[in-house]
């Protein structure tokens, strides 16, 4: 904004500091000046006021800008960056105030310049690691730098050649991910990248980018300790500044400068409240979980931002751990000590130093449960036990959300598990149908070993041999002698889950006498007989003779063919690792076997007494035929006859003598 034909009535000059003048960031110049409109070259009939208008107009537009402050020029002198506070065109009849020949106004101008920040926070604020540059564009690319155009920078490490060592620099020309750098605060020499690949290491210097335009700055940092021991630290900011032109020409974005300062403030170390945290936190520089606020006012440029973070008790160097243990006895005197812990990793890779640290704080687990055994084992009596060194139970658990974990252990002197491997639960259930016992064991094994990728839960699976001798003794025991039998397999079921140690299985056992075992019949697992019987009748017939009232009966010592029936319904058992939809072969040995039992079903019908064959060495298959399915059901029917005696004529009229 440029002022012509103008006076100065006066200069005001405020010193802005940090604190009670701590450090001065910047000083303001307040300067009232009075100056001329003469439009008697343009406005040469002395008419109208248009031309003054006009003047007027060119005032008011100029400080309606968008940036707050621009450059100050006074009768073609510059004073710097400022902004227009009042300027007011008073008009009455007095000859320099008439506004139509000649006019006047008066203004208030504030001018901003920086003051001597730099020499007291000279010390760097931050570095910049593996920023990468490229000799054509001379473009220095790293992710999210935070830089704002016209800061001062050093290269302090670079792999490469162009630029100088420890020789500050000003940033310019910056995006989100790139910028350049510059040999001068105006920024018209553009430093040379001279290799391809270019790596460096910049360092970024003092803490206030821009002093000059900082408004108003306000900080707070407290540290509180809660009932859970853990150190809740917050730091505060409220940052305003106005839109300028720093010395490059380029306008300053009152928010992004405000953001880098905010960054340069959150990077500083608040070494001084170390000392009130108990060195077993460790240091706040390694508290590296952080949590930002950030808001901004886009119509006075205000902006506040927070971080906040967290210490936990027993602080390490890669991570903070909290830990609570628990002692306790049963009504047998039994202790059982345990603990748990939470892990708050420092380090940035927060789901590998979580995961490690769970591993590592477990292997502590059992001295410091051990020690609080030793110390408090004696409170009921004199105790000469130890705590093992098995877990009886041990749970981790990792939330990849937060990048936390979190574990729980437990340690006891019981004398049952002191070489524990497993834990066993299990029970025997007996139930009689019809005759037919059913004996089930249901069980859960779970492994006190760690689980891994390699983790093979089978073993974990009692035989079916063992269990099988358990339930068999628990039927001797419930059933009486007479009604006793050998116990022959049901079925088995398990279930291993995905996740956990775990296993479930369900085996039960029968009396049932159609049940066979595979050492007893190979081909079916079930094998039921039945059979039907149609003995042979005497031959006889009615005979009529004409004039003869009464019938001949006709009996020729004959008997009718006996049949029986014989139908097996069986389950076959299936070859292990086979799936008969894709597998399917004609049990042969199935059919003999069935073949087999059914004749020998059919000879048994010679065993009763009561039916009477002229030959008991002869009986004749009729028909036979056999069914399987993809279930391996099998299914065979045999249909049989023999010839049926009848005794001397006069003594019997059946063909048997019941």
């Amino acid at each position: 904004m440029e002022f012509t034909t103008a006076y100065i009535l006066g200069v005001q000059r405020r010193n802005d500091y940090f604190g009670d003048s701590t450090a001065q960031y910047r000083s303001v110049d307040t300067i009232s000046i009075e100056g001329y409109i003469d439009v008697r070259s343009s406005n040469s009939d002395y008419k109208g006021v248009r031309q003054a208008l006009d003047q007027i107009d060119s005032y008011v537009a100029a400080s309606a800008g968008q940036s707050v402050t621009e450059n100050i020029i006074i009768n073609g002198t510059g004073f710097g960056t400022g902004r227009l506070l009042t300027i007011n065109f008073p008009a009455s009849t007095a000859t320099d105030e008439n506004q139509i020949l000649y006019g006047k106004y008066t203004a208030d101008i504030e001018i901003y310049n920086s003051g001597n920040i730099g020499e007291t926070f000279e010390s760097p604020t931050r570095d910049l690691t593996t920023v990468v540059g490229n000799n054509v564009t001379d473009v220095f690319t790293k992710n999210n730098h935070n830089l704002l155009n016209g800061l001062e920078v050093e290269i302090t490490f670079m792999d490469g050649t162009g630029p100088s060592l420890n020789t500050r620099y000003y940033v310019g020309n910056v995006t989100t991910n790139t910028f350049k750098l510059y040999e001068d605060p105006s920024r018209t020499v553009v430093v040379d990248i001279g290799s391809n690949p270019f790596s460096a290491n910049i360092r970024v210097y003092y803490i206030v980018p821009f002093p000059e335009f900082l408004d108003s700055f306000s900080e707070n940092f407290s540290v509180e300790l809660g009932e859970d021991d853990i150190y809740n630290l917050q730091h505060s900011l409220d940052i305003t500044y106005v839109s300028g032109v720093e010395k490059g020409g380029t306008a300053i974005d009152p928010i992004a400068t405000a953001k880098s300062l905010a960054i340069n403030l959150f990077d500083q170390t608040p070494t001084q409240f170390s000392t009130v945290i108990p060195p077993s936190y460790g240091s706040i520089s390694e508290a590296s979980r952080k949590y930002f606020t950030e808001s901004y006012n886009r119509i006075d440029g205000s902006t506040t931002f927070e971080k906040r973070f967290s210490l936990l008790p027993s602080g390490l160097s890669t991570y903070s751990l909290q830990l609570s243990n628990n002692f306790s006895f049963d009504e047998q005197g039994i202790v059982t000590v345990s603990e748990d812990g939470e892990i708050a990793p420092r380090s940035p890779q927060f789901i590998n130093e979580a995961t490690e640290a769970l591993d590592a704080e477990l292997t502590k687990s059992y001295q410091r449960c051990s020690d609080i055994y030793d110390s408090y084992k004696n409170y009921l009596g004199s105790n000469s036990s130890t705590l093992y060194t098995q877990a009886v139970s041990k749970n981790k658990t990792l939330n990849n959300s937060n990048g936390t974990s979190s574990y729980s252990v437990q340690y006891t002197d019981n004398l049952n598990i002191q070489n524990l491997t497993t834990v066993e639960e299990r029970n025997i259930v007996l139930d009689t149908q019809e005759n037919v016992t059913t004996v089930t064991e249901n069980g859960t094994v779970t492994s006190i070993d760690a689980k891994n990728a390699t983790f093979n839960p089978y073993p974990l699976l009692p035989s079916r041999s063992t269990v099988k001798a358990r339930c068999q003794s628990f039927y001797e025991d419930n059933i009486p002698v007479q009604d006793q039998y050998t116990l022959k397999n049901l079925s088995i079921k398990f279930n291993i889950p995905k996740y956990g140690k775990a296993v479930t299985y369900t085996y039960s056992f029968t009396s049932d006498g159609e049940i066979f075992d595979r050492s007893t019949d190979p081909i079916f697992a079930r094998k039921q007989i039945v059979h039907s019987d149609r003995l042979g009748a005497p031959n006889q017939s009615t005979i009529v003779i004409p004039n003869i009232s009464s019938n001949l009966l006709h009996t020729p010592d004959q008997t009718s063919l006996g049949s029986r029936s014989t139908r097996i319904q069986a389950q076959l058992r299936r070859p292990q690792f086979t799936n008969n939809l894709e597998t399917r072969t004609i049990p042969i040995s199935a059919i003999n076997s069935a073949k087999t039992d059914a004749l020998q079903d059919a000879y048994m019908i010679f065993a009763n007494n009561n039916v009477r064959s002229l030959d008991r060495g002869q009986i004749y298959v009729t028909s036979a035929n056999y069914s399987f399915d993809s279930d391996n059901t099998f299914n065979m029917t045999l249909e049989s006859t023999f010839t049926m005696q009848r005794e001397v004529a006069g003594e019997y009229n059946l063909a048997f003598n019941p």
